[in-house]
Parts: C-alpha cells; sequence; structure tokens
C-alpha cells in the first residue's frame, strides 16, 4: 500500500479541469503548477538541432498536432501538423504513424519526410519503501491518455489495442505499436486504488478499476541500432524524483539497414 497522493492522482478527473486552458507554462496538463519540461523541450530543438538538412531540406520534427505550433514558433522548427490543419489526412496519417507497427510507422514518417519524432508522456512515479524499487502510473494530458484518438483517427481497430474500457493498453499496444514501443516504460502489474492507497493486485488480468503500473524500460536508447535513437528526455523522467512526471521525449530517425554493397 502507498501514499494517498498517488491515490489522487490516478483518481483526477478531467471534468474537475476542463475549465483551465492549456499552457505552455503547465506543459499543457490541467495541473496548475509551473512545469518546465516542454521549455526545456523546445528550447533544446531551437539551439541542438540544426534549422536544414545537409540536402538544404528543412529539418522536420512529427508530433501529435497539439503541440505543432509549439514546435514551429518556439523551437523554430517544421512541424508536420498544428492547430491549424486542415487537412484530415495529415491527421489520420500521423494517428496510423503512431499506433501501426514498426516497418509501416517509419515509412509513413520517411514518405513524411521527418527527422524527428516527439512524443509527451505525463504521470506519477513513487518508490516502494521496501526495494527502492522506481515505479510508474500514467496519464493526465499526455499521449498516453490521447492514444484512443490516435487509433480512431487513424482508423485503426480499438479493441486491438485497449482493454474495454477504451483506456487501458493491452499488451499488444506495448509489443507492436511505435507509440507503445517509444515510451520507455514496461508493464509490472495492476493495482487498486482504496482508502489506504495503492495496493497491487495479485492478477496481471485487467479487471474494471484496476490501474497498470510500469517500470521504466527505453527500447530505443541513444546508442541504439535504431531505426528510432533517443535525442531528447525532459527534466521530469530524465532525473525522476516522486510525484508527477511530464515528459517530452525526442528521437531522432535512422536509418538501422545497412547500405547494400
Amino acid at each position: 500500500i502507498y501514499p494517498a497522493q498517488i491515490r489522487e492522482f490516478a483518481s483526477h478527473s478531467w471534468l474537475e479541469t476542463a475549465d483551465i486552458p492549456v499552457s505552455i507554462a503547465s506543459a499543457s496538463t490541467n495541473f496548475r503548477a509551473d512545469i518546465p519540461d516542454w521549455r526545456e523541450a523546445l528550447s533544446w530543438i531551437k539551439y541542438s538541432t540544426p534549422p536544414f538538412q545537409s540536402n538544404g531540406t528543412p529539418t522536420v520534427f512529427a508530433a501529435w498536432w497539439d503541440y505543432g505550433y509549439w514546435i514551429s514558433v518556439m523551437g523554430n522548427r517544421t512541424s508536420l501538423a498544428d492547430n491549424a490543419t486542415l487537412s484530415t489526412i495529415r491527421i489520420a496519417k500521423l494517428g496510423r504513424m503512431f499506433m501501426s507497427e514498426e516497418k509501416e510507422s517509419i515509412e509513413i514518417l520517411n514518405d513524411l519526410k521527418a527527422n524527428y519524432v516527439v512524443i509527451y508522456v505525463v504521470g506519477q512515479t513513487f518508490t516502494v519503501a521496501e526495494s527502492g524499487q522506481r515505479l510508474y502510473i500514467l496519464g493526465s494530458s499526455g499521449d498516453e491518455s490521447k492514444k484512443q484518438w490516435f487509433i480512431k483517427i487513424g482508423g485503426l481497430d480499438e479493441g486491438l489495442y485497449l482493454e474495454n474500457d477504451g483506456f487501458t493498453p493491452k499488451p499488444y499496444f506495448w509489443e507492436n505499436s511505435l507509440l507503445g514501443k517509444m515510451m520507455p516504460f514496461s508493464f509490472v502489474s495492476f493495482a487498486e486504488f482504496s482508502q489506504q492507497g495503492l495496493q497491487f493486485s495479485n492478477s496481471t488480468e485487467y479487471e474494471s478499476g484496476l490501474r497498470s503500473i510500469y517500470t521504466y524500460d527505453m527500447k530505443y536508447p541513444a546508442d541504439g541500432p535504431g531505426p528510432l535513437r533517443l535525442a531528447f528526455m525532459s527534466s521530469s523522467l530524465a532525473e525522476p524524483r516522486d510525484g508527477l512526471f511530464s515528459a517530452v521525449i525526442v528521437y531522432e530517425i535512422v536509418d538501422s539497414q545497412p547500405e547494400e554493397p
């Protein structure tokens, strides 16, 4: 059983904060707090990536459209979609890119001439007192909470990826979608929340009302073979402390296939 603040975060309803406007100061979350992660990421994008590639084409960032203006205005880089994007085809293509298997997703990114792909993950982390192990709960305003829209807008089968609550990811999501692989977490077990706090379930089978618990697991490290390599991770996940994290993660798209002789 873990502290009550874990329970309060996990049961937080978007309805309670629907009147709070999206702000970069709060990293687009519904929390009334100064969260620097997006400002860190946009500064890194602006000052640590080239505006143009060696062939003279603009450096292009793929991300869900919510963050497009921030990338183009504050990051001063080309974004594939933003709040003014009228093409439903482009938005649907991005949804399919995030939710498809790795090979198909990379083909979509290459077709869109993207050089980097950005994801945003919000949740809470805590340390198990007995073992010192760090664990994570996902959910509140990031791509982990928008994946069902990626699936629907992309025209994919929701039942393949999500449990019957329409939110909890199935193993297929983690094992087969590019978004699942870009999120640096692996499932540990389910847990439930009571008046005493968080209590682990003995079952790994989903039941209504249970929440997923994760460990940190980076699948595309900076020194990995590709097709993505970690380029940047904002401080709340790179330097985790118990409580809220609001992580912006940037991957560089690289060619993992050896050249033919």
